[in-house]
C-alpha cells in the first residue's frame, strides 16, 4: 500500500538504510551532521529516532521520539519532536519547554519534582489563557502585563 507520496518511504522497511537515486532519497532511522570536539564529545545536529540511534542521559526528556536534536559539546541543547513538543537550552541551565499538545510554554524549574519554581504560560488552547509563577526566592519578575483583546487602554498590571 502506498501510504506516502514519496515512493522511497513506501519501500523502506523501517530497518537499515535505503537509497533511491532515481527519486533522490536516502532514508534511515537517524542521520547526524556535526563534529567531534577535542574532548571526544559531539557538537552538531541529529535527525531521527533517538532511542534506536543514540544512548544518553536525556532519554527521559525525549522518550521514544523521532525528531531533530542539537548537541553542544555532548550536551543536548535543543529538541523538536514528532509529537509537537520541543525544548531549547541545556539541562540545568535555563531550558524552556514547548508543549504543542497542551498549548503551554514553561521553564525547566517549573516541571522539576523538587524545589518547584519557575513559570508556565498557558496559551489558552481551551480558550482560557493564564500565567502561573512559582518562586522560592526573590528573583520573580516585578510585574505581569495582561492585555485584553489587544486593547492597551484596558491593560492590567499585577505587582508581585
Amino acid at each position: 500500500m502506498n501510504k506516502y507520496p514519496n515512493g522511497a518511504v513506501n519501500k523502506w522497511s523501517g530497518e537499515g538504510l535505503l537509497t533511491n537515486e532515481d527519486e533522490g532519497s536516502i532514508i534511515g532511522a537517524a542521520f547526524a551532521a556535526g563534529r567531534k570536539e577535542t574532548d571526544n564529545t559531539f557538537s552538531g545536529v541529529m535527525l531521527g529516532d533517538w532511542e534506536s540511534a543514540a544512548n544518553g542521559d536525556v532519554s527521559s526528556v525525549v522518550g521514544d521520539q523521532t525528531g531533530i536534536y542539537g548537541f553542544h559539546f555532548g550536551q543536548m541543547s535543543y529538541a523538536f519532536m514528532e509529537n509537537g513538543t520541543a525544548f531549547i537550552g541545556k539541562s540545568n541551565r535555563g531550558r524552556i519547554y514547548f508543549d504543542g499538545e497542551d498549548s503551554q510554554i514553561y521553564s525547566a524549574g517549573f516541571v522539576a519534582e523538587e524545589n518547584k519554581s519557575g513559570m508556565m504560560i498557558d496559551l489558552g488552547g481551551d480558550g482560557n489563557p493564564y500565567i502561573e509563577m512559582i518562586g522560592n526566592g526573590d528573583k520573580i519578575a516585578p510585574y505581569i502585563d495582561i492585555k485584553y483583546s489587544n486593547d492597551n487602554e484596558n491593560s492590567s498590571y499585577i505587582t508581585l
